[in-house]
């Protein structure tokens, strides 16, 4: 490696001049570091500062519970020790190689002269100090927070950084089959990152890349290279992701393998299916196998209670309510494709046949802005292709004995019938395209009461199964018939149900089944914080349908500050946690579910947090009702 070019790259040597720059090199010393030996010992005092030049390393610490939770990650270009060095202190925290290191090992005397002499120098360095020390406050806060509650956070919050294969055996573009094959064989793995001469990522060749060329290429075998066998769609992520973002993606995209690279783009680790089932999360994995599996609503109907017992663990593990229901949606989504699945074999096997068209099965509501919890029921329907009118009749018999036998199996699987009917066994829940289009001018004509309900459920379909350009042709659409009178209808319908909290921040319960100081979470506050996020994202056009996804469209175009944003996250993240806490308790006990929880049974911060997202929800329904004009100063 040339060093000085390694240093003149470097955002913070930049600003030092070459005769600095050679000065620096002649009085450091450059360190060779195996793989898992430490750079930085806890309760050492170091005074040199190590700039890493090649490998990966990890900062660690003891907790107060004797375990070792890793808080930075270092890649090429970080420096380590920097803190201890300038306050000549005891190190809080070990540093250790991941990989084989390269490090400048810079003596403390000379370091300092250099921050005396160099004001741009010494800026920078302050700079960066200063946003190391608030990340690591942060995640010692973070795991700290954990245990004070008595919880693990391990698995789901465990940095895949800790768990990843180092080194990354690569592949070149230009490397022969054979050649990969051998190299897969010798090292034991089953697939290469394919990689340029920088070490970037190109692509990623698996077993079953080379397995496929054997089959449909077997005269062509020994000409074949890794350019044309690679992947180049490369899913990555950080270090510093979680192992829930990790389980998360290869669950989302069907993949076993994930290359981890540095904040430059460069590879410097995989994470793989191996990986996480040796880090205890193979329960995930392991049910996403099952459904796929399954031949039978009643095996599909079994695996509906694994997935409670995930959404369980991770609330003992203080997941955030995103998180959680990220994964439980997916895993959701994975049970109803299934059910369709198996719907239409039945089709076939009863002599109905296969679908005439193609179509597109929506699920609506929570399951559709990926927020169910588990006392959620169905909102569903059906966008089919159109067809000559001749063919109408055929059509809609299959669709309609196709709705019955998806609906009945989400029902055996524990998902309740709409009370209001809001599924496609509904006629007004399966449509085809044009038909679809009348259905919502008509929704334009006449908003008022059950229709305006079912626009605003309509609002937030998310095809899950079947041609989805289907469902993108109906969004397009429905946005762009989008008027400011229908916003002040949806504004004004979201006016008529009031946040619980009185004068003074005083909360207002009421009393349900013998229970008193009750409150009704979803309709008393998460319910305004989702419609306002809806009725602001319709206004400006924007297609995302999740209310955290639509409440980062809108802080992009300023309609909410940072600050505004992260406290209706925070709130909205507060009141789902309370729902899924008591839907599991009430499942516990053998109660029916339902949004309503106790403010009697709170512990004190629990109750402080629960008025701070009351009256975020507040705070947010008043701003719906003075932007699109509704006559709500009661609010």
């Amino acid at each position: 490696m040339d060093q000085q070019q390694f240093l003149k790259k470097h955002p913070i040597f930049q600003v030092l001049q070459q005769e600095q720059l050679e000065f620096l090199l002649d009085n450091s010393e450059l360190q060779h570091l195996q793989k898992h030996h430490f750079v930085i010992h806890e309760q050492q005092t170091n005074d040199d500062i190590f700039l890493l030049m090649e490998g990966v390393a990890k900062n660690t610490f003891i907790n107060d519970h004797g375990e070792e939770v890793a808080v930075l990650f270092y890649h090429p270009g970080d420096f380590i020790g920097i803190i201890s060095a300038i306050t000549h202190r005891k190190t809080q925290f070990s540093v250790q190689g991941m990989s084989d290191l390269l490090l400048l090992r810079i003596p403390h005397d000379f370091f300092s002269l250099m921050l005396r002499e160099n004001l741009a120098f010494s800026e920078k360095m302050i700079r960066m100090v200063s946003q190391r020390l608030d990340n690591l406050y942060q995640r010692i806060q973070e795991d700290t927070s954990y245990h004070a509650h008595g919880l693990d956070p391990y698995p789901y919050r465990k940095k895949i950084g800790e768990i990843m294969s180092v080194p990354v055996i690569t592949a070149a573009p230009t490397d022969p089959i054979l050649s990969l094959a051998q190299v897969m064989n010798d090292q034991q793995i089953s697939s290469l990152v394919i990689v340029n001469d920088q070490n970037f990522p190109l692509g990623i060749v698996t077993q079953k890349d080379m397995i496929r060329a054997m089959v449909t290429h077997p005269t062509q075998l020994m000409k074949i290279q890794a350019r044309e066998l690679m992947t180049s769609t490369l899913l990555t992520l950080p270090p510093d992701a979680y192992f829930y973002e990790a389980m998360l993606m290869m669950v989302k995209h069907n993949v076993k393998h994930i290359p981890v690279t540095a904040a430059d783009g460069r590879v410097e680790g995989m994470i793989s299916m191996r990986n996480l089932a040796q880090a205890k999360g193979n329960e995930v994995l392991s049910v996403v196998d099952q459904i796929e599996s399954q031949t039978s609503i009643a095996g599909l109907a079994e695996k509906k209670g694994h997935i409670h017992h995930i959404l369980e663990s991770m609330v003992k593990e203080n997941a955030s309510a995103d998180e959680m229901c990220t994964l439980i949606t997916e895993l959701n989504d994975r049970l109803l494709r299934r059910i369709i699945f198996l719907a239409e074999q039945q089709l076939i096997t009863e002599g109905i046949g296969p679908a005439p068209v193609e179509y597109c099965w929506l699920t609506m509501g929570s399951e559709g802005r990926k927020e169910q919890t588990l006392s959620t029921d169905q909102d569903n329907a059906v966008i089919y292709q159109d067809v000559d009118p001749q063919e109408q009749a055929g059509v809609l018999t299959y669709f309609t004995h196709l709705a019955e036998k998806v609906v009945d199996g989400l029902e055996r699987c524990g998902f309740p019938r709409c009370s209001g009917n809001v599924m496609a066994t509904n006629p007004r829940w399966c449509h085809s395209l044009t038909d679809w289009k009348k259905e919502i001018d008509q929704w334009y004509t006449y908003l008022e009461g059950d229709e305006l309900r079912n626009y605003t459920i309509f609002l937030d379909f998310r095809g899950v199964f079947g041609n989805t350009a289907l469902a993108d042709q109906i969004r397009t659409y429905l946005i762009s018939k989008r008027n400011p009178f229908l916003l002040h209808r949806l504004a004004e319908d979201d006016s008529e149900y009031h946040v619980p909290l009185g004068a003074f921040g005083r909360i207002i319960t009421e009393k349900r089944n013998n229970q008193p100081d009750s409150v009704n979470l979803k309709h008393g506050a998460v319910m305004h914080i989702v419609n306002a996020m809806r009725i602001l994202s319709l206004s400006e056009g924007i297609t995302a349908v999740s209310t955290l996804e639509r409440l980062k469209a809108l802080q992009v175009r300023a309609v909410f500050t940072k600050e505004e944003a992260e406290e209706i996250e925070q709130a909205f993240n507060t009141l789902m946690v309370f729902r899924i806490n008591e839907n599991l308790c009430q499942l516990a006990n053998n109660k029916p579910l339902s949004n309503y929880i106790s403010v009697r049974s709170l512990s004190k911060p629990d109750y402080i947090k629960l008025k701070r997202a009351l009256s975020t929800a507040k705070w947010v329904q008043q701003l719906i009702a003075r932007r699109f004009h509704v006559g709500g100063a009661h609010l």
